[in-house]
């Protein structure tokens, strides 16, 4: 790979962890989240979930963060050792790369969304980012 191409790919990665990391300090700076309630129930979407992982049903409240200054709600409906899926009380568009908030994982955890549909999501996670994200927290 020529030595102009690696400089460009470093810099796109930087930029991607200079956004997660913004958006994880901007919730953290926060004085008070948006209440966190559950989210109404969806029709079963089983024919987008393909995950080959067994599932464990859940029912956590979560605070997905799109953008520096948008906290939006949501529930983990069901998990896995990949990934989960979400549930919002009403259709919401979300980013190519998420941070999820909830007392199910300590601290924030980095996700990338897989599929959407109406008011739910599925979402793989991103350990090597979650891990890099950390670090300076601890």
């Amino acid at each position: 790979m020529p030595h102009a191409l690696r400089k460009n790919a470093r810099r796109e990665e930087e930029a991607k962890f200079a956004d997660l990391q913004a958006r994880a300090v901007a919730r953290l700076a926060r004085i008070s989240a948006p209440a966190r309630q559950p989210a109404e129930v969806a029709k079963a979407l089983d024919e987008f979930d393909n995950r080959s992982r067994a599932r464990l049903v859940a029912d956590y409240p979560a605070l997905v963060i799109c953008e520096e200054d948008e906290d939006t709600p949501a529930t983990i409906v069901d998990m896995s050792e990949d990934g989960l899926r979400l549930r919002f009380a009403r259709p919401n568009y979300l980013p190519a790369s998420i941070l999820i908030d909830s007392p199910a994982f300590k601290g924030f955890v980095v996700a990338e969304v897989k599929w959407q549909s109406g008011a739910e999501a599925g979402v793989a996670f991103d350990h090597l980012w979650t891990q890099r994200l950390a670090a300076p927290f601890r």
